[in-house]
């Protein structure tokens, strides 16, 4: 039996393909990363980040020096102590009524990744469908298409921050970097939020 010859048409599935291809080898990711740098202290940025975006419990050993403000007085970020509260010191501050003893410290947790996340991605969703439209129409790279979603996600993030991320800070700490929000003291977090776009 004779075979006919087919005939193949493209009717651009093969653009397609190759754009969507194309969008499957590279991968965003948009959070803190390992090269960011050290924060102040002891603790890096990749470190403090995990722990606000995880809460932590840890016991602190004590030793720290702490006095009563009696009629309201300066603490060490230039804000005003009320009468009563207790101010921490530095060792070898004369002023030392006493160290504190051991005890357990709670830090909540304040998502600002996966919140971001879990409350936008029906929205990224839509976003990466209309950027695969631009890598097929050939107005953007594949490269460009993921990092433009990446942007918005890091957009969202740095909005959350910046209103407030659940729940406020303590009364200590908010005397401390007087400010209720938590997340921000140096802004040095919030600027180590970066998107890296690359291969898989």
């Amino acid at each position: 039996m004779a075979m006919k010859a087919v005939k193949v048409k493209d009717r651009g599935w093969i653009r397609i393909s190759l754009a969507l291809k194309a969008m499957d080898g590279y991968e965003a990711t948009i959070g803190v990363h390992g090269d960011t740098g050290a924060h102040k202290g002891d603790i890096d940025n990749v470190g403090l980040a995990a722990i606000h975006e995880f809460g932590v419990q840890f016991q602190h050993p004590g030793g720290t020096p702490f006095m009563m403000a009696s009629q309201g007085g300066s603490s060490r970020s230039g804000g005003m102590v009320g009468a009563g509260r207790v101010m921490f010191l530095r060792k070898g501050d004369p002023r030392a009524i006493g160290i504190t003893r051991p005890h357990m410290i709670q830090i909540p947790e304040r998502s600002f990744l996966r919140s971001a996340w879990d409350k936008n991605v029906r929205k990224y969703e839509r976003a990466l469908q209309k950027q695969a439209g631009q890598v097929i129409d050939g107005k953007a790279t594949a490269k460009q298409a993921i990092g433009r979603v990446a942007e918005k996600a890091l957009g969202d993030i740095v909005r959350g921050i910046n209103r407030g991320i659940p729940p406020p800070n303590a009364p200590a700490t908010i005397r401390r970097k007087g400010s209720s929000k938590p997340l921000i003291d140096t802004g040095q977090l919030k600027m180590a939020v970066k998107v890296k776009v690359g291969k898989r």
